[in-house]
């Protein structure tokens, strides 16, 4: 089903730009405060994806309205360095919605924030996304859906994690590890309306633990 909020497309000017292949997926980089609508599902299996927005000072600040369709066979494998993992790495003030996303996995950084749609929500609005089938591994804040959320003003409604799993880990043997199935942190700012999860695994793994006797 498709949702929409008042207010979302004030302001915008033209019709949204159309998104039918991964070439125009990709293509969002060049523009991150664009208005997009996904046309047809889309598969990205075949090689990795590299994560729009990818960091805080580079965020997507656009809207994408998924249409109610899915993206499948997503891939993310990062570096060492990496600290944001997602489809979307970092949005602030972005808009996206009616999107979802099947059978995908994101492999993070050990001491870093991941989920299966966007890694770190500064602000702004996540609505009727769901997750099904996914995996994301490695980030010492993780979720099925978001790593991170509200550290602004965020609203995420009407959205779901299904048949997914989440392994936090971290580099460090004493920091603490967040981990849940739709978010793996969330602020005081932050607000969450109307969303589940079912059929979900969630695990830690320290990966490195020090001397016991330093």
């Amino acid at each position: 089903a498709n949702f929409t909020a008042p207010g979302w497309q004030t302001g915008e000017t033209g019709a949204p730009t159309p998104i039918y292949t991964r070439t125009d997926l990709e293509a969002i980089a060049s523009n991150l405060g664009g208005n997009y609508i996904l046309m047809n599902d889309i598969d990205l299996s075949g090689s990795n994806w590299t994560p729009l927005g990818y960091t805080v000072d580079a965020p997507f600040t656009g809207k994408l309205n998924g249409n109610g369709h899915k993206i499948t066979g997503m891939n993310i494998v990062v570096g060492s360095k990496d600290i944001y993992t997602g489809f979307f790495n970092v949005i602030k003030g972005g808009i996206v919605y009616n999107l979802h996303f099947s059978n995908c996995t994101v492999n993070g950084f050990g001491g870093g924030t991941s989920g299966t749609l966007v890694a770190s929500i500064l602000s702004g609005y996540i609505s009727n996304c769901s997750v099904t089938n996914c995996k994301v591994i490695k980030g010492d804040c993780c979720g099925g859906m978001i790593g991170m959320g509200g550290l602004d003003n965020s609203v995420v409604t009407h959205c779901r994690v299904s048949n997914s799993s989440v392994q936090g880990s971290e580099l460090n043997y004493y920091s603490k590890i967040k981990i849940g199935g739709l978010a793996g942190y969330t602020g005081l700012r932050s607000q969450m309306v109307a969303c589940y999860t079912d059929g979900c695994t969630l695990s830690t793994n320290v990966l490195s633990k020090p001397d016991e006797a330093s």
